[in-house]
């Protein structure tokens, strides 16, 4: 595992820079073939989060990797909001001005999951639909405010006779409420995010957290991922402000609806870490894709031992299913 990640990113492509809306953002290519677009999620990059996977599925595709605005290598302005429908925008316009006219596959990790729906759901709309979806442990947003937006959904599903889970009780809910309205407290606070970046933002703290909190195979929170994670806050201001507005702003859509919006027959993939803590595997949205994968033979569900990122923690097991899959779209 160690030897492959090390190869893999010895062989990861050097980054483009391209301007949008005025800002430079960042994307690595690689390969030959059908376009497949790959999306990081939260302090993610194209090369944090893909590193294995871009070398693996360049053998038969022609392989983006875009780092977000705001994220990875791509610039950090403080003069936008951010949020899924930004990066959306970002991502839709990255396929019109840089990728062929051939239907793209659109794959995601964490909230990237989330955008890569959302923009099937819009190439949908315009009569430019995609190949097909992927999924890296889905996100049910940019953030935790959507556990509230969850609840709303559970109670329309019931509604309309669909068994969902139970709701959550109103305890529940005002618990809920009282500790994302703490979060916004805290991160409103520039102050404090930044005492929080000067403190905790270094090489052994980044380290630690990846091998305890994200990863279930420690040796591959190699040197040069703990970099890649490190390089965000490079300019503290500016990261600040981003991490603000990832903590604070609306959660964006959820998932649901954009999968829901999408044609029964559109192939999708999810791939799950049996050990996340972020976003786990039992959580309203694994429950979902995996009772759509039971009802609908065109979405596929695989559950493999990995935490938060399983495509760089088990990424033998996770490529080999992306290009199996791949060679099925």
């Amino acid at each position: 595992m160690f030897a492959l990640a090390l190869l893999s990113a010895a062989a990861f492509p050097p980054a483009t820079q391209y301007t949008w809306r005025g800002h430079k953002c960042s994307y690595v290519k690689a390969g030959q073939g059908p376009p497949v677009l790959l999306l990081h999620g939260f302090a993610g990059s194209a090369f944090n989060c893909w590193r294995s996977t871009v070398p693996a599925l360049a053998a038969t595709h022609t392989v983006y990797g875009l780092d977000l605005l705001g994220l990875g290598a791509s610039a950090q302005p403080a003069n936008v909001e951010y949020s899924i429908d930004l990066w959306r925008e970002q991502c839709a316009d990255f396929l019109r001005e840089h990728t062929s006219r051939e239907p793209p596959i659109i794959i995601g990790h964490s909230f990237g999951s989330l955008i890569a729906l959302e923009l099937a759901r819009e190439c949908a709309s315009v009569g430019s639909p995609v190949r097909g979806v992927g999924m890296m442990n889905c996100g049910v947003g940019m953030n935790n405010k959507n556990a509230l937006k969850v609840e709303g959904w559970r109670a329309r599903q019931a509604a309309k006779g669909i068994d969902v889970e139970p709701a959550a009780e109103g305890w529940q809910l005002a618990f809920i409420g009282a500790v994302l309205a703490l979060v916004d407290a805290i991160f409103n606070q520039r102050w404090l995010l930044t005492f929080i970046l000067d403190k905790f933002a270094t090489a052994d703290n980044v380290r630690s957290a990846l091998q305890r909190s994200v990863y279930v195979n420690p040796e591959c929170v190699t040197d040069d991922l703990v970099d890649d994670y490190l390089s965000l806050a490079t300019d503290k201001e500016a990261a600040v402000e981003v991490l603000r507005q990832i903590y604070t702003n609306d959660g964006g859509p959820l998932p649901f609806d954009a999968a829901d919006a999408l044609p029964d027959d559109l192939p999708i993939l999810v791939v799950w870490g049996d050990t996340d803590n972020l976003a786990p595997i039992t959580g309203p949205v694994g429950r979902y894709f995996r009772q759509r994968a039971q009802a609908l033979p065109a979405t596929r569900f695989e559950e493999i031992h990995a935490g938060h990122v399983p495509q760089d923690d088990s990424p033998e097991q996770a490529n080999a299913i992306l290009r199996e899959w791949l060679a099925g779209v």
